[in-house]
Protein backbone atom coordinates (compact mmCIF):
# COMPACT_ATOMS: atom_id res chain seq x y z
CA UNK A 1 0.00 0.00 0.00
CA UNK A 2 1.76 3.33 -1.20
CA UNK A 3 1.00 5.75 1.29
CA UNK A 4 -0.37 5.52 4.92
CA UNK A 5 -2.65 8.08 5.27
CA UNK A 6 -6.30 8.50 5.78
CA UNK A 7 -7.03 5.58 3.32
CA UNK A 8 -3.66 3.97 2.87
CA UNK A 9 -3.49 2.66 6.94
CA UNK A 10 -6.87 1.67 7.18
CA UNK A 11 -6.74 -0.27 3.86
CA UNK A 12 -3.30 -1.61 5.21
CA UNK A 13 -4.85 -3.10 8.50
CA UNK A 14 -7.77 -4.52 7.38
CA UNK A 15 -5.34 -6.98 4.38
CA UNK A 16 -3.36 -7.39 7.16
CA UNK A 17 -6.29 -8.25 9.80
CA UNK A 18 -7.31 -10.15 6.71
CA UNK A 19 -4.37 -12.62 6.64
CA UNK A 20 -2.49 -10.92 3.47
CA UNK A 21 1.10 -10.28 4.01
CA UNK A 22 0.89 -6.37 3.30
CA UNK A 23 4.16 -3.90 2.93
CA UNK A 24 3.09 -0.04 3.18
CA UNK A 25 5.33 2.75 1.95
CA UNK A 26 4.79 6.22 3.24
CA UNK A 27 7.49 8.89 2.31
CA UNK A 28 6.51 11.09 5.32
CA UNK A 29 9.42 9.79 7.74
CA UNK A 30 7.07 10.95 10.96
CA UNK A 31 4.13 8.34 10.02
CA UNK A 32 6.77 5.67 9.22
CA UNK A 33 8.68 6.26 13.14
CA UNK A 34 5.00 6.58 14.44
CA UNK A 35 4.29 3.27 12.69
CA UNK A 36 7.50 1.32 14.30
CA UNK A 37 6.36 2.41 17.56
CA UNK A 38 2.99 0.55 16.77
CA UNK A 39 1.08 4.38 17.60
CA UNK A 40 -1.57 5.34 15.07
CA UNK A 41 -1.97 8.63 13.44
CA UNK A 42 -5.32 7.83 12.63
CA UNK A 43 -8.92 7.86 14.45
CA UNK A 44 -10.04 4.90 12.75
CA UNK A 45 -7.22 2.94 13.72
CA UNK A 46 -6.51 2.68 17.51
CA UNK A 47 -2.80 1.83 18.41
CA UNK A 48 -4.48 -1.12 20.49
CA UNK A 49 -5.20 -2.41 17.29
CA UNK A 50 -1.68 -2.11 15.34
CA UNK A 51 0.79 -2.34 18.01
CA UNK A 52 -0.05 -5.81 18.07
CA UNK A 53 -0.17 -6.60 14.22
CA UNK A 54 2.97 -4.88 14.35
CA UNK A 55 4.93 -6.81 16.96
CA UNK A 56 3.79 -10.15 15.44
CA UNK A 57 4.52 -9.26 12.00
CA UNK A 58 7.75 -6.92 11.85
CA UNK A 59 10.00 -9.89 13.49
CA UNK A 60 8.46 -12.51 10.71
CA UNK A 61 9.43 -10.47 7.60
CA UNK A 62 12.42 -9.27 9.10
CA UNK A 63 13.60 -12.87 10.43
CA UNK A 64 15.20 -10.64 13.43
CA UNK A 65 14.31 -11.66 16.48
CA UNK A 66 10.83 -9.98 17.96
CA UNK A 67 12.09 -7.96 21.05
CA UNK A 68 13.52 -5.74 18.75
CA UNK A 69 10.71 -4.27 17.14
CA UNK A 70 8.89 -4.28 20.49
CA UNK A 71 7.63 -0.70 21.29
CA UNK A 72 8.47 -0.75 24.59
CA UNK A 73 12.13 -1.46 23.72
CA UNK A 74 12.15 1.51 21.37
CA UNK A 75 10.67 3.70 24.22
CA UNK A 76 12.83 2.72 26.80
CA UNK A 77 16.34 3.05 24.38
CA UNK A 78 14.86 6.48 24.06
CA UNK A 79 14.72 6.86 27.91
CA UNK A 80 17.54 5.25 29.20
CA UNK A 81 20.25 6.01 25.96
CA UNK A 82 17.84 9.50 24.77
CA UNK A 83 18.44 8.10 21.29
CA UNK A 84 15.48 10.06 19.22
CA UNK A 85 13.91 6.67 17.03
CA UNK A 86 13.18 9.01 13.96
CA UNK A 87 16.65 10.06 13.43
CA UNK A 88 18.69 8.01 10.46
CA UNK A 89 20.60 5.68 11.84
CA UNK A 90 24.13 7.58 10.92
CA UNK A 91 22.52 10.56 12.82
CA UNK A 92 22.17 8.81 16.15
CA UNK A 93 26.11 7.29 15.63
CA UNK A 94 27.63 10.54 15.09
CA UNK A 95 25.46 11.58 18.44
CA UNK A 96 27.28 9.09 20.90
CA UNK A 97 30.48 9.53 20.29
CA UNK A 98 31.81 7.82 23.44
CA UNK A 99 29.87 4.73 22.66
CA UNK A 100 31.41 1.92 20.42
CA UNK A 101 29.11 -0.41 18.16
CA UNK A 102 28.96 -3.61 16.17
CA UNK A 103 27.60 -3.41 12.46
CA UNK A 104 26.53 -6.36 11.17
CA UNK A 105 25.80 -6.59 7.44
CA UNK A 106 25.30 -9.13 4.37
CA UNK A 107 27.26 -8.71 1.32
CA UNK A 108 24.34 -9.76 -0.79
CA UNK A 109 21.50 -7.58 1.02
CA UNK A 110 19.52 -5.80 -1.71
CA UNK A 111 16.88 -4.19 0.69
CA UNK A 112 20.78 -2.24 2.69
CA UNK A 113 23.42 -2.14 1.33
CA UNK A 114 26.89 -2.99 2.53
CA UNK A 115 28.24 0.55 1.63
CA UNK A 116 25.82 1.55 4.67
CA UNK A 117 27.49 -0.59 7.42
CA UNK A 118 30.69 1.43 5.81
CA UNK A 119 28.95 4.76 6.31
CA UNK A 120 27.73 3.92 9.67
CA UNK A 121 31.86 3.00 10.86
CA UNK A 122 32.98 6.24 9.48
CA UNK A 123 30.13 7.85 11.17
CA UNK A 124 31.48 6.58 14.35
CA UNK A 125 34.49 8.43 16.27
CA UNK A 126 34.77 5.25 18.62
CA UNK A 127 38.47 3.51 17.63
CA UNK A 128 36.09 0.35 18.77
CA UNK A 129 33.32 0.49 16.28
CA UNK A 130 33.58 -2.74 14.42
CA UNK A 131 31.87 -3.83 11.05
CA UNK A 132 31.25 -7.22 10.20
CA UNK A 133 30.73 -8.40 6.86
CA UNK A 134 28.74 -11.76 6.02
CA UNK A 135 29.65 -12.95 2.53
CA UNK A 136 27.20 -14.56 0.38
CA UNK A 137 23.78 -13.65 1.99
CA UNK A 138 20.67 -11.67 1.79
CA UNK A 139 19.09 -9.39 4.10
CA UNK A 140 19.20 -11.17 7.72
CA UNK A 141 19.87 -14.71 6.18
CA UNK A 142 23.25 -14.16 7.53
CA UNK A 143 21.67 -14.91 10.89
CA UNK A 144 19.52 -17.84 9.75
CA UNK A 145 22.45 -19.64 8.22
CA UNK A 146 25.28 -19.93 10.73
CA UNK A 147 23.46 -18.45 14.37
CA UNK A 148 26.43 -19.71 16.38
CA UNK A 149 28.69 -18.22 14.30
CA UNK A 150 26.57 -14.91 13.90
CA UNK A 151 26.48 -14.57 17.79
CA UNK A 152 29.97 -15.63 18.67
CA UNK A 153 31.08 -12.28 16.56
CA UNK A 154 28.27 -10.88 18.79
CA UNK A 155 29.59 -12.27 22.40
CA UNK A 156 33.35 -11.26 21.07
CA UNK A 157 32.30 -7.84 20.74
CA UNK A 158 30.19 -7.76 23.50
CA UNK A 159 33.05 -9.54 25.95
CA UNK A 160 35.70 -6.78 24.58
CA UNK A 161 33.53 -3.95 25.46
CA UNK A 162 33.23 -5.07 28.93
CA UNK A 163 36.79 -5.82 29.45
CA UNK A 164 37.63 -2.46 28.44
CA UNK A 165 35.10 -1.18 31.22
CA UNK A 166 36.44 -3.64 33.80
CA UNK A 167 40.08 -2.95 33.26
Amino acid sequence: VIGLGYVGLPLAMGFAKAGYHVTGIDVDAGRVGCLKKGDSYIQDVPSSDLRPLVEKELPKRSHLPGFLFNWSVTTSAHLIFGVDPDLRPVDVVNSLPERAFLFVQATDDDFIPSSDATELDHASKNADTRVQLIPAHAHVKEYLSNPIEYMNVVYAFIDQQLSQRAG
